[in-house]
């Protein structure tokens, strides 16, 4: 039987009134012996395990997202890194949705948010991030077919303007402090691999899967994985892989674009041959970037994928361009 003393303590360290945690408890205890009758517990639960409860919950219409996140919280508490990553895809990609499509309603009205929804209608939460990418495919050309591309861009940019400022303080900072692009880039390289190294010392239970010695010294090496780099008028970024340790690690073309995906809605796709999802999704990824060099700037910004793993490449690749910023340092530095 599962002790669940220490959950129940973590939940109220976090101030969580008795009631809710009580209902998280309760809802865990529901996972055990629903697992107990096929003979494992939560601890030694395999993901298709998992995925089995979560299809029943939505069977009988109980996969309201209170339980789905008392089962993401009980594996917080526990060393099943793979279950709190699904779960983590399943709960997060469904809140990423929810919010993409308050923005699409936001942007083309609510009567067009309720045509989509219903000849487009969302997954029910719980739902195997595996079977997302169908969904994914189908939505993403509705929306290209009845939006202009620039207001579906828009709505995928999930970057909250208040936020901004919190998100990126640390890299104006250090923006300010430095006397070029080219400086400001390489301190933040460094600074970058210095919390790699802190999170390898650190030993926490994801320092195996996301800073295995063989990808951290291999990243160093490189200041586009860690910052960017500038050519000209651009700045080229490549994203770290959704899960380092099994990226180094794969075996195919196949699984190397799988684990550098960090989309659930689209990552299952990549194992299945060619995937038919536009790379106008992407900008979820690239506008995090863009984003980024806007504050650092205050200015706007134009970005774009160079490679990525839609397109059939093995890693995901960016550029922001720059325009009179980067030609402004070349002409301070030649008359240096």
């Amino acid at each position: 039987r599962v002790d669940l003393s220490v959950f129940r303590n973590r939940l109220l360290g976090f101030g969580l009134s008795t009631e809710d945690v009580d209902r998280d408890c309760s809802n865990v205890a529901s996972l055990e012996r629903w697992l107990k009758k096929r003979g494992v517990t939560p601890d030694s639960a395999s993901e298709r395990d998992l995925r089995a409860y979560l299809k029943r919950l939505i069977q009988r219409n109980r996969n309201s997202i209170d339980r789905m996140l008392s089962i993401l919280f009980y594996y917080e508490t526990t060393n099943r890194v793979d279950l709190e990553l699904y779960m983590s895809a399943v709960v997060d990609g469904s809140q990423d949705m929810d919010d993409f499509l308050e923005r699409v309603a936001g942007i083309s009205g609510k009567v067009f948010a309720r045509r989509l929804e219903k000849e487009i209608p969302q997954p029910p939460l719980g739902t195997d991030p595996a079977h997302l990418p169908r969904y994914t495919a189908r939505l993403i050309r509705y929306l290209l077919l009845h939006m202009p591309e620039a207001d579906v861009r828009r709505a995928l940019d999930e970057h909250h303007e208040g936020l901004i400022p919190i998100q990126y303080g640390t890299e104006r900072d250090l923006y300010r402090a430095a006397s070029s692009m080219d400086e400001y880039l390489l301190a933040s390289a460094k600074l970058e691999e210095l919390k790699c190294r802190a999170f390898q010392r650190a030993g926490s239970k994801w320092c195996e899967l996301f800073f295995p010695k063989a990808y951290v010294d291999r990243i160093v090496l490189c200041q586009e994985r860690l910052s960017a780099v500038r050519r000209g008028n651009t700045l080229y970024i490549t994203q770290p892989p959704y899960l380092p340790a099994r990226y180094i690690e794969a075996g195919t073309l196949e699984k190397k674009r799988y684990y550098t995906c960090h989309d659930p809605y689209v990552r299952a796709s990549l194992l299945t041959g060619t995937p038919s999802i536009s790379v106008v999704w992407c900008e979820r990824c690239v506008s995090r970037y863009r984003r980024q060099y806007e504050h650092l700037l205050e200015r706007p910004l134009h970005a774009e994928v160079v490679e990525c793993a839609l397109l059939g490449d093995t890693a995901c690749r960016f550029a922001v361009y720059l325009e009179q910023e980067a030609s402004r340092e070349i002409m301070f530095q030649r008359h240096l």
